[in-house]
């Protein structure tokens, strides 16, 4: 782990243990409580996309997985205490959505390349709209009066977790077999990488994360439509890994925090809201090329 790393990092522990001292209440309260869920779902397009070359434009429908699980759950689960409400509706939400990405697995992951994102793009237009027509879970209405568990020291702790562990992770044999397949395939295959199964594993882990990340909302909002996780929603977590760049997760988790933090912000001027967002984007990319450049002039 490098030092840089490290010291980021132990930065982001420092603010959940101080979290869970310091009351919260109102607007701050939502602010990390939202910066911290786009934080885990844009680390697990990070598994897909900077390890593992793969760009999967989906996210928002493992948001929507997550979300949705989790939100049944916490309703039926509402004479349970509050903790174990949320830890049960949390793990229900990761195996839904690693249950459906290990299904939507074997329909995709034999395409590659821009095939393979246009086949995530359906496949998170798809899950939306069963979410939309399902009339049980509230069809365009949405699931209304969800016990609202998450809390901000919750979200940073988990945050902090899966940060920590893709960090440790980086050097380990996982990472270095997503890599070899993200490298060439055939050289891959070569060596006796198996490289369906790798795929699958980078897939169901961002799934996961989704799934995790889409709980969370669920139980901070108490409210979730179909309209919370567009196409948009799946590219702001490309964006974030793009401008964090692909050398480690803390820069991702960087870059979804300042694009969330954007979005809060100017949320209420909406005419310059989309402006401004633009704006950091095409400023990051500059600036993301810029240091790409001297570090190969160097």
């Amino acid at each position: 782990m490098k030092k840089k790393n490290r010291v980021l990092f132990l930065l982001l522990l420092t603010a959940a243990v101080l979290l869970s001292f310091v009351p919260m209440q109102g607007f701050a309260k939502t602010v990390v409580m939202r910066v911290s869920i786009l934080c885990i779902a844009s680390l697990g397009v990070y598994i897909c996309y900077a390890v593992s070359h793969m760009m999967i434009l989906c996210q928002a429908g493992f948001l929507a997985v997550g979300a949705y699980t989790a939100g049944v759950l916490l309703k039926r689960m509402q004479p349970v205490s509050g903790s174990l409400a949320m830890v049960l509706a949390i793990l229900g939400a990761v195996s839904m959505g690693l249950l459906v990405s290990w299904l939507l697995s074997f329909a995709i992951l034999k395409l590659q390349g821009d095939y393979f994102s246009m086949a995530t793009i359906g496949a998170g237009e798809v899950l939306r709209i069963f979410f939309q027509n399902c009339e049980s879970l509230g069809s365009a209405s949405g699931l209304y009066n969800i016990p609202q568990r998450t809390q901000p020291f919750l979200t940073v702790c988990l945050l902090a977790a899966c940060t920590l562990f893709f960090m440790r992770m980086e050097g380990g044999w996982m990472f270095q077999k997503f890599r070899a397949v993200k490298s060439d395939i055939q050289a891959a295959q070569s060596i006796g990488i198996h490289v369906i199964r790798q795929r699958r594993t980078a897939l169901m882990m961002c799934a996961a994360l989704g799934a995790l990340a889409g709980g969370l909302m669920a139980g901070q909002n108490g409210f979730i439509s179909p309209s919370d996780f567009t196409f948009l929603r799946s590219m702001d977590c490309v964006a974030a890994v793009v401008i964090g760049g692909f050398s480690s997760p803390i820069g991702t988790v960087l870059a979804a925090g300042g694009l969330e933090l954007t979005t809060i912000l100017f949320q209420m001027f909406s005419e310059i809201r989309m402006i401004a967002y633009g704006a950091l984007l095409i400023g990051a990319a500059w600036y993301r090329s810029s240091k790409n450049k001297q570090e190969k002039g160097a």
